[in-house]
């Protein structure tokens, strides 16, 4: 087998892509909002063969449906799996290591019989240095698929033509086909040489319900804005209660290339968020002049609510709403903490709560993560209505609380001491139609959102502060001017070698995140902290390296003094470091190391049978439920080795605190966000599979199908928890205990419901009786596709 393996990788490539299902050996569920895609990573001197990925579809993908397995992720990386960089110990200057990753751009992936070409990439892609590589068929080329995409010839700089294609590659839902007629054009509004709608147009509210209907986020419903592509347009519909029918204003400076694809997409919806400091916004925020006790006092504040969330069921509830996620994996652990499970001691439960507490303890030690109470976080959008005056905003919650007063305006990344701004909250009748969305006026000299870090309204998300400890005594520096700077264009037009040439480009020039640490450094090291020229300095080659993708000009340092010692809290093992004295240091060393490296050893491994989940008739299912129960554990596992997770309460929490792979291949956003998707896969395939009541489209069961998903509940719980079902094996290597909560609403029905009355367990002749019955049941339903 192995010679076979080693001898025919294409044969490999499809035995992984069959077999990694990440749900057992089950055939995953397809769904037009998911794909499976297989990934390839290209080091400077293997191919490593990964397990497919899943991910939201994009345009391209959803159109070639029939041609899925042609599709081909590749990702460059070095030998340690880490991205190749400029600050790389193997950089790319390395002319062997350049030419390796040019010639697999240019020549192509040889995989068995089947050849790869270099097809695009998306703008999130490249900054993994990944891009999409195709198999062409006699009828599918990769020039079919760029032809099918849009015109983009008027493009005569490789990087602004391959953003342009990059649209084409956002992960979206498709909505609806829109006829030409329903797509009007509204002009830009313009002064100064700023456009104040910068990405920004309009969407009636019948076409707002109809995206609300189709979109899978609980929030679209009540939803004033969503970030769309529709052709070779791309930013955010306001919904705009003056346009009748099912229509979109689109704005030029919206339409960036020629596209006669109809179909409306989202990528998301528009609802506010809680808001966290991070590293940069206290760095700012402190040159400006907030106190650093100030920031203690929020630090304080957040660790004495999160130490006391395993005491405290109602404040454990109120954070996990907080920190909802868009897979629901925290309101389903705040529907079991209300249900009363944590109070009762339940193992499950607690050990999620306990990894969640020590991973936000993590963040706030390591990213200096820290919530804000009276702030919020959304997406910018226009007043269309041109009431609000200069330097005016409007904010709205979904229940009518609209922000009055001074607040903190911002959006990251933020180095630069004018991306801060203070603004005037107002409220104002006329746009009392809009919900959780920051309202900018267009009026004044200049509009707010360039002020903040160059930013746009074509889908970038804004934080505002109303906590006045965090008001700033120097308010309002000179923003800097985001001039975006062209390299020059080609006098001919743009050809696929000068894309591949630009990505290559971007791989070995990529120093966004070495100009963002030289610029804390020195921050922390002055006096004026960010306020300092050095960091005005640093604060304008970052604004030139966020730009790269899609200006294609190179930020370049050679004339800036780099750092050579590190302050503490930036954990730089292997530099000078020094103790640093600034608001930083301090909130680093203020949360102990220890309790971060031993949480492991405080989380149950032996759980309770709670007696309230006992119910007649599920003496049916336990034999069953205890083959099952072996399935699922073994999809669990896969999941945890795949994502080098150590504990199943991590990955099923969300709350990842340690990462055994230590890879560098997907950021710790990403790689978390990726874990949390397949999560809510695995327990949508279970739920599906075997409690026909809690499918999400389902018809209305009988009684009887009520009552027989419950007892299976009952005996799902009953083969995890009961002292009688855990075998010698489970004791030594933990127990897994997420099994039975697949079915959560049902047993939190019954915590509500049923007595707390003790049960002798189960006779095993009894639980055998229906051994072959159920058996032969549960063998079909395992089988069966989605």
């Amino acid at each position: 087998m192995e010679n076979d393996k080693r001898t025919s990788p294409g044969k490999l490539l499809k035995e992984i892509a069959s077999k990694h299902t990440n749900l057992g050996q089950r055939k995953k569920k397809k769904t037009k909002r998911l794909i499976s895609v297989k990934k390839i990573l290209v080091t400077p001197t293997t191919l490593r063969i990964e397990p497919p990925q899943v991910e939201t579809a994009n345009r391209v993908l959803r159109q070639f449906r029939a041609h899925l397995d042609r599709f081909l992720r590749v990702q460059f990386i070095d030998e340690r799996g880490t991205q190749v960089h400029t600050s790389s110990n193997m950089s790319l200057n390395n002319d062997a290591v350049y030419n390796r990753l040019a010639r697999v751009l240019r020549n192509g992936i040889q995989i068995g019989s089947v050849h790869y070409t270099f097809l695009a990439f998306s703008s999130s892609q490249l900054r993994e240095h990944g891009c999409w590589f195709f198999a062409n068929t006699t009828t599918v080329t990769v020039d079919n698929i760029r032809r099918w995409m849009g015109n983009f010839s008027e493009k005569r700089v490789a990087a602004k033509y391959a953003a342009r294609m990059g649209q084409c590659f956002s992960s979206t839902q498709a909505i609806t086909k829109l006829a030409e007629e329903q797509v009007e054009v509204i002009p830009d509004i313009e002064r100064n040489e700023y456009t104040f709608s910068d990405g920004v147009g309009l969407i009636s509210p019948e076409l707002a319900q109809v995206v609300a209907h189709a979109h899978r986020h609980r929030q679209a419903q009540t939803s004033s804005a969503f970030q769309f592509r529709l052709g070779g347009a791309k930013g955010v519909l306001t919904v705009a209660k003056h346009l009748k029918e099912k229509v979109v204003q689109l704005r030029p400076s919206q339409i960036k290339f020629v596209s006669t694809h109809r179909m409306l997409e989202i990528n998301r919806v528009g609802y506010a968020s809680p808001v966290y400091l991070n590293r940069q916004v206290i760095l700012l925020l402190s040159s400006l002049g907030v106190e650093d006790y100030r920031f203690m006092e929020l630090l304080k504040e957040m660790l004495s609510q999160i130490d006391n969330i395993l005491q405290d069921p109602v404040q454990c509830g109120v954070i996990l709403k907080q920190n909802s996620d868009e897979y629901g994996i925290h309101r389903s652990m705040e529907r079991i903490v209300s249900a009363g499970f944590l109070e009762a001691g339940d193992a499950y439960i607690t050990n999620l709560i306990k990894v969640f507490r020590v991973s936000r303890l993590k963040e706030a030690k390591k990213k200096a993560k820290i919530h804000v109470p009276d702030a919020t976080f959304a997406l910018g959008v226009l007043d269309e209505t041109n009431t609000l005056e200069p330097n005016q905003i409007f904010f709205q919650f979904i229940d009518g609380k609209v922000i009055q007063g001074d607040v903190v305006l911002y959006r990251c990344p933020c180095l630069h001491p004018g991306d801060v701004r203070v603004v005037q909250a107002v409220d104002c009748p006329a746009l009392h139609d809009l919900h959780e969305v920051i309202v900018f006026s267009q009026k004044g000299e200049r509009d707010v959102p360039s002020m903040c870090s160059g930013g746009d309204l074509d889908g970038d998300t804004y934080s505002i502060i109303w906590d006045n400890r965090l008001f700033p005594t120097n308010r309002n520096a000179d923003p800097m001017t985001h001039k975006v700077e062209s390299p020059g264009e080609l006098n001919r037009h743009v050809e696929v070698s000068d894309i591949q040439d630009f990505f290559l480009d971007y791989v070995q020039n990529d120093n966004l995140g070495q100009i963002a640490n030289a610029h804390m450094v020195f921050a922390d090291m002055s006096p004026d902290g960010a306020c300092a020229d050095v960091c005005k300095r640093w604060a304008e080659r970052h604004s030139v390296a966020v730009d790269f993708p899609k200006t294609g000009k190179v930020a370049d340092i050679s004339d800036m003094e780099l750092p050579t010692s590190y302050p503490d809290f930036m954990e730089k093992k292997s530099k000078r470091s020094y103790e640093s004295p600034k608001v930083l240091g301090q909130l680093y060393r203020a949360i102990d190391v220890n309790e971060l490296n031993e949480y492991e050893n405080g989380l149950e491994s032996n759980p309770k049978y709670d007696n309230r989940m006992w119910v007649a008739g599920m003496e049916k299912y336990v034999y069953a439920a205890r083959t099952l129960k072996e399935k699922y554990d073994e999809d669990v596992r896969d999941l945890m080795r795949q994502f080098g997770v150590p504990t199943e309460a991590e990955l099923m929490s969300g709350s990842i605190v340690k990462w055994l792979k230590q890879d560098g291949r997907e950021s710790f956003y990403e790689a978390r966000n990726h874990a949390r998707r397949e999560v809510h896969r695995l327990r949508e395939h279970w739920r599906h599979q075997h409690f026909p009541s809690l499918r999400k489209k389902k018809p209305k069961h009988s009684r009887a199908q009520k009552e027989e998903d419950e007892a299976k509940a009952a005996a799902w719980y009953y083969v995890t928890y009961h002292e009688v079902e855990q075998l010698a094996e489970d004791r030594r290597n933990k127990r897994l205990l997420s099994f039975p909560w697949v079915a959560e609403e049902i047993l939190c029905k019954f915590a509500r419901t049923n007595p707390n009355t003790p049960h002798a367990p189960l006779a095993e002749l009894t639980v055998c009786s229906y051994a072959r019955s159920q058996s032969n049941s549960s063998a079909t339903t395992s089988s069966d596709e989605e």
